[in-house]
C-alpha cells in the first residue's frame, strides 16, 4: 500500500473510533441484544416422542387414529403412566410428532424408487386421442432444399 492509501485509513479509523467513543458516553456499553421471541410451550417430552417411535416400530406405523387408540387403551385400559400425555394426543399432532426430528432420529424411514412400466427413450408414434390442437410436427429436408438460397429456390 502507498502512504496516501495508509493515511486514509487512519483517518477513518480515528473517526470511527471517535464515533464509537462518543455513542459509548450517552449510551454505556454496548452490549448484545437478546430478542424474546414468543415460543409455545412444549407439551410432548423427548420420552412422549421415544415412546411413539418406539409403538409404531412394534405396531408397523399404523394410521394415526389407531395409534391413538393405542395410546388410549394403553392409558385407560392397562394403566400405564407413560401414555398419560399422548392419549390426549390429536390425530393431526400425532402426524406434526412423527414429522419432528426427535421420531426421524430414533425411527428413520426409507422408500424405495418406484420403477416405471415404460423404458427410458422409447420411440412410439403420439396418440392425441382425438383432442383438438394436437399437433405432430415433422420437419423434413429433402429435394428443393438448397443452403444458402432458401425452401423452394431452383438449383
Amino acid at each position: 500500500m502507498n502512504d496516501s492509501a495508509l493515511h486514509t485509513i487512519e483517518q477513518v479509523e480515528a473517526f470511527l473510533t471517535a464515533a464509537a467513543t462518543l455513542e459509548f458516553r450517552k449510551t454505556g456499553p454496548v452490549r448484545r441484544r437478546t430478542g424474546v421471541r414468543h415460543r409455545f410451550a412444549v407439551h410432548y417430552t423427548p420420552a412422549d416422542i421415544h415412546l411413539l417411535a418406539k409403538t409404531d416400530e412394534l405396531h408397523e406405523t399404523l394410521s394415526g387414529p389407531a395409534t391413538k387408540k393405542i395410546f388410549e387403551h394403553a392409558f385407560t385400559v392397562f394403566e400405564n403412566a407413560a401414555f398419560e400425555r399422548l392419549a390426549s394426543i390429536s390425530v393431526g399432532h400425532l402426524y406434526n410428532l412423527r414429522k419432528s426430528t426427535g421420531y426421524k432420529k430414533k425411527r428413520p424411514s426409507f422408500t424405495k424408487t418406484k420403477s416405471r412400466s415404460l423404458p427410458i427413450g422409447q420411440r412410439r408414434k403420439p396418440t392425441p386421442e382425438g383432442k383438438p390442437g394436437y399437433l405432430r410436427i415433422v420437419i423434413r429436408v429433402g429435394a428443393g432444399f438448397a443452403p444458402g438460397r432458401g425452401l423452394g429456390a431452383p438449383r
